[in-house]
């Protein structure tokens, strides 16, 4: 992978192509003390909506989430359903951070869920601060 040389380690897989096994090696770098990112709305979308994976990695391992929303003046924009942005050398650029969000251990279904919700707004507002900046 193009970031592999900078130690960054990938693990290939959705929730379409590979999921389970894709999950498994998210929990597994997580519990080797690795930070992981991940994009929370899934491969097919819609856009903007958080899948459940994301909550339960936190919930099962304890670790924070950790919202991030990002904008560039210069940016390549990808004609795709999540409509991804990759941020041209030397651009302009903003990167706004949440508080890290735990997942208590104990989450029923409707939990999950909420947590999911409560993320999104999150995300939503970060994505908001960064267009505040002049950077969509």
């Amino acid at each position: 992978y193009a970031v592999s040389w900078r130690g960054v380690v990938s693990v290939a897989g959705s929730s379409t192509r590979g999921g389970r096994a894709a999950y498994k090696g998210l929990l597994r770098a997580i519990r080797d003390g690795l930070a992981v990112a991940l994009t929370p709305d899934g491969p097919k979308g819609p856009i903007h909506e958080v899948k459940d994976g994301v909550i339960r990695l936190a919930q099962q391992t304890g670790k924070p989430i950790l919202p991030i929303s990002y904008g560039a003046v210069w940016r390549k924009q990808f004609a795709s359903w999540d409509e991804m942005i990759l941020p041209y050398p030397f651009s302009r650029a903003v990167l706004s951070i949440g508080e890290p969000m735990y997942v208590p251990r104990e989450c029923t279904e409707e939990d999950v869920a909420a947590w999911g919700q409560k993320l999104k707004v999150e995300l939503d507002r970060l994505n908001r601060e960064c267009d505040e900046y002049g950077y969509p």
